[in-house]
């Protein structure tokens, strides 16, 4: 980290260390001795006379995320919340996530990611240049603010919200006994919970919004900062077939040498995230035993189901299995399909060293309907020099194709979003038909094929992508597919493609990563705005994927998620 960035990072820790001073409650006082020792980190960490003994160790150290979302500091900063407009057919039932921020916060993106700060000799080649290490005092973290979407749809209808936009920044503040006072034509109270992922753990709390009507600008400029510096210095792929990256894929992947054989999907609710892995028969490494054990390969998303599944102000968390997983996932590589919550930020539990990983992704800078939390991710990845951004110019062909073992082959494609598309698909967004799509050919182990033609197993993994969005070769390959990931986790989407194919004569398997809870109301955030169906299960897409000859499994009823086998016809565990 260069000097310029620990000055400012220390000067914001000061400030926020003045604004908790007048504080004598125990929070507050445990937030000022965390920031004493992150000051003194700061200031010793990359200093020519400290010693290796003389600086606490990592663990000792908090990070940025704990300390900016603590509640003392939350309370004591102005912030904002970006109401986005829920869907028309909103009620009591939905819940939307809004993206939360403070004005230290917003600080916090400047020091980190100011051009001024960064120098690159060419700034189209990131990834040779190291400007930050994957500290884990520097780690990703957000914040999120939970409400029935019925609330936000009737305050963006009201009077004083009327000359506002939807997906604008409004003025926020903690509701709290010291603010209980404000002029009802221009405020809202709403209810909700503030989900606070930071340091390899989330915290829910119950936490009520005083929220403005007059829109705010801040946060929108350091949005455009954060979109800025990903257009300036990021690493971004156009052409398909593009050799630098393809070489770079092979060479992560083991040169092609070894193929990976297995897709673990994990149970992680309404959300993704998959681990291909390969055997690995020496049974060497830590935890392994005598006869081998299973490596990770590519991790594709990393998502994760905030707020839906665990009751505010408890200390139970869901997808526990999950969470422990994800802190020992060591991929050779990691492909995000797009840029949305449920698919990225499960990246709070990953280890630091992760994030220096190669990670590919679509383009993000472009899209204005995107989590703050999501731009500051990729904007951390690109200051790391990990992230290469897809961008395809012919998407009838795969922007990457690279052989990763005999006779097997592994293809990253991205979605069209064309007027069609669009159309078609009301519930999805340009992100989702954009998103990237991966397939993957493995030679079979045996053949399984009665008309002994196909020698490898089809997979499609489809992130949110729908079957419109599919160039024509993907859509024929859905006739062969034996392993389906359906895509925006069976919502409501255009089936004519799919159900144009003749049913497949080996019973194929489709995969839904959404909660088991999607089609019925019974589970509960909080009383307030309790039952829901999350983004639920659309009984016309089941019935395509079944008039089609598929059988539906889904990782949340299994414990930690299920395994495939990409070299067998339709082989599925559930551990």
């Amino acid at each position: 980290m260069d000097t310029g960035t620990q000055k400012k990072l220390c000067q914001l820790l000061g400030k926020i260390n003045e604004r908790l001073e007048s504080r004598s409650d125990p929070k507050a006082r445990e937030v000022r001795k965390k920031i004493g020792v992150l000051r003194a980190w700061l200031e010793n960490a990359h200093s020519a006379d400290s010693t290796a003994q003389s600086l606490p160790s990592a663990k000792e150290v908090p990070s940025f995320g704990e300390i900016l979302l603590s509640r003392p500091v939350l309370e004591a900063d102005n912030a904002f919340i970006k109401l986005e407009m829920p869907p028309d057919q909103t009620d009591e039932t939905n819940i939307i996530a809004s993206s939360f921020v403070t004005s230290t916060i917003l600080e916090f993106f400047e020091a980190i990611y100011d051009p001024e700060n960064h120098s690159p000799t060419n700034p189209s080649s990131s990834r040779d240049r190291r400007p930050i290490e994957a500290s884990p005092q520097l780690r990703p973290f957000f914040c999120q603010f939970i409400t029935g979407g019925f609330r936000i749809r009737e305050a963006l209808q009201s009077k004083s919200f009327t000359k506002c936009s939807s997906e604008a920044w409004y003025p926020a503040k903690l509701f709290s006994n010291g603010h209980t006072t404000f002029d009802k034509t221009t405020h809202l109270v709403l209810p909700g919970v503030l989900e606070l992922g930071a340091n390899q753990s989330i915290e829910i709390e119950e936490c009520p919004l005083i929220v403005t009507s007059q829109s705010a600008e801040r946060p929108l400029q350091v949005e455009g900062k954060l979109r800025d510096f990903i257009s300036d210095y990021g690493n971004v792929s156009k052409d398909s077939g593009s050799t630098p990256l393809s070489k770079e894929i092979k060479s992560t992947l083991c040169n092609g040498d070894v193929t990976f054989t297995s897709c673990f999907i994990f149970n992680v609710g309404h959300g993704n995230c998959a681990m291909f892995q390969r055997w690995n028969k020496e049974g060497t490494s830590e935890g392994r035993n005598a006869e081998g054990a299973w490596d990770d390969a590519i991790l594709l998303d990393i998502g994760y189901s905030y707020g839906h599944r665990v009751r505010a102000n408890t200390k139970s968390r869901a997808y526990s299995a999950y969470i422990q997983q994800a802190k020992s996932f060591n991929p050779d590589l990691a492909i995000l399909t797009h840029w949305h919550a449920d698919h990225v930020f499960g990246h709070i539990f990953l280890d630091s060293k992760v994030l220096e990983k190669p990670w590919i992704a679509p383009q993000i800078e472009n899209h204005h309907n995107v989590n703050i939390y999501a731009l500051y991710f990729a904007t951390h990845l690109t200051l790391l020099g990990s992230l290469t951004l897809i961008d395809t110019t012919d998407r009838t062909i795969p922007h990457i194709e690279v052989p990763i073992g005999i006779d097997s082959t592994l293809a990253i494609w991205q979605g069209i979003d064309s007027g069609a598309s669009a159309k078609q698909e009301p519930n999805t967004n340009p992100m989702n038909r954009e998103g990237l799509i991966l397939e993957t050919r493995i030679k079979a182990k045996f053949d399984q094929f009665e008309d002994h033609h196909h020698h490898s197993v089809e997979s499609l993994f489809l992130g949110d992508a729908p079957y419109s969005s599919l160039p024509v070769t993907l859509r024929n390959a859905l006739g062969k597919c034996r392993y389906l990931l359906v895509p925006h986790h069976g919502r409501k989407t255009n089936t004519s493609v799919l159900t144009g194919h003749t049913p497949s004569p080996k019973a194929p398997i489709a995969i839904i990563s959404n909660s088991k809870y999607a089609n019925n109301q019974s589970d509960i955030i909080k009383d307030g705005f309790s039952k829901h169906r999350h983004n639920g299960i659309d009984d016309e897409h089941l019935a395509a994927l079944a008039d089609n000859g598929y059988i539906i499994a889904m990782p949340s009823y299994a414990s930690t998620g299920i395994r495939i086998r990409l070299n067998r016809n339709s082989v599925i565990e559930f551990c």
